[in-house]
């Protein structure tokens, strides 16, 4: 099976020691479906993993959201409604005396065949990641 010598790992890539794992069959909707669990001893809290999720129908993927497809918007309105808006008018001012400050650094890299398949959010916690351990000196110190 696929999972044959997996070894989970946490958003900064470090390696999850396994206690155990097993194959279960679950029933979900009428529909037997094999998961694996896997037993760690962490401070984190349980989770289904993506595979997992999608294996039970658990969530849809969006990939892409635009004018084309605004039955989505509607849909979904509980995830996109209040996105970029702010509950009353608000005045923004800038201080004058403060000068505007340029990137001092740029970083980049590929993504690997499987962080394409990430969700947006993945892909955005990535980022995150990758650019905290990138500039660490500039955000420790």
């Amino acid at each position: 099976m696929a999972y044959q010598g997996y070894c989970p790992t946490a958003y900064n890539s470090t390696k999850i020691p396994v206690l155990g794992k097993c194959i279960l069959r679950v029933l979900h909707k009428r529909k037997m479906v094999p998961i694996m669990f896997i037993v760690t001893e962490t401070d984190s809290v349980a989770i289904l993993g993506l595979d997992t999720c999608e294996k039970l129908n658990l969530f849809e993927r969006i990939m892409l959201v635009n004018k084309e497809n605004p039955d989505i918007m509607q849909e979904l309105s509980d995830c996109f409604g209040e996105i970029g808006t702010l509950p009353k008018i608000h005045h923004i001012h800038v201080n004058p005396e403060i000068k505007p400050w340029l990137p001092v650094a740029f970083a980049n890299r590929a993504m690997t065949q499987t962080e394409q398949n990430y969700c947006q959010i993945e892909k955005v916690t990535l980022s995150i990641v990758f650019g905290c351990e990138k500039f660490h000196q500039f955000v420790y110190g």
